[in-house]
């Protein structure tokens, strides 16, 4: 499949369901994104295997600033380009839309790292697209990374936020600052690591408390800090946990039944 973004660009995604659930009718589908980095999302093994062997639908799209296409692909998904991320996901999640595989009822987007990020600015952007969001690992107020040196790093893909220039287009995408007052929130779920050098936990909890203040939907705004956690690296046992608390809040949001 392929979804046209804001400017025109077509954007690949691919579908994973088991054999036998029916795409000619809307489904529970989360879609899973990076789009940074130039990084590629390729196939392959998935802690979503949980989600589509109880029915679920899931949407894998390949987001500009990720590595799959080539260069030109991530450059124009970073710095002054960086929105582009947040409109193909939002482009994929309409054509799910459009096509009937989903609604917006039962639509979750997820992602890590950047892609967490992409997750919770997606939800902050189009909050009529999406039930839920799950930002693992999130910078979510890319605007006061300069505070964090490792987190800096980040400048390679979203730009310097002590540039006058780029500071401006960073505040119209980061997803802390888009938060308004009054607006019907998705469900959110932000995971975090105690020990995060990348995206530290400040940046989870600072959305978490901004947007349940602001939300008027009635939908919850969870926060979980892992201890003893970094980027990611919670180890074997405690990542279980993580993926069956993940799924778990999409099942119940997205309407999926999970068997026993």
């Amino acid at each position: 499949f392929a979804a046209t973004s804001n400017d025109g660009a077509s954007v690949p995604y691919r579908i994973v369901a088991r054999r036998d659930v029916d795409l000619g009718k809307p489904q529970p589908t989360i879609i899973y994104g990076y789009g940074g980095f130039a990084a590629a999302l390729v196939p392959g093994w998935t802690s979503f295997a949980g989600w589509i062997e109880n029915g679920g639908v899931l949407a894998f799209a390949h987001l500009r600033g990720g590595g799959e296409f080539g260069p030109d692909w991530w450059h124009q998904g970073r710095l002054k380009h960086k929105q582009n991320t947040f409109n193909d996901v939002n482009a994929v999640a309409a054509d799910l839309i459009r096509r009937g595989l989903t609604t917006a009822r039962q639509l979750g987007v997820n992602g890590g790292s950047n892609g967490g990020t992409m997750a919770a600015a997606a939800a902050v952007q189009r909050p009529d697209l999406y039930r839920a969001s799950i930002p693992l690992v999130p910078q979510t107020d890319v605007l006061a990374r300069m505070r964090d040196p490792v987190a800096l790093n980040a400048t390679l893909a979203y730009g310097d936020p002590r540039d006058p220039e780029m500071s401006r287009v960073l505040h119209a995408w980061s997803p802390y600052h888009g938060v308004q007052d009054g607006v019907a929130y998705p469900a959110m779920f932000i995971d975090c690591g105690l020990n995060d050098p990348r995206c530290p936990p400040w940046h989870g909890r600072k959305l978490a408390a901004r947007m349940q203040h602001a939300t008027a939907s009635g939908q919850p705004v969870f926060l979980r800090v892992r201890a003893g956690a970094g980027h990611g690296a919670v180890g074997k046992q405690a990542s279980a946990e993580l993926n069956a608390e993940e799924l778990a809040f999409f099942a119940e949001q997205l309407g999926l039944p999970v068997s026993g």
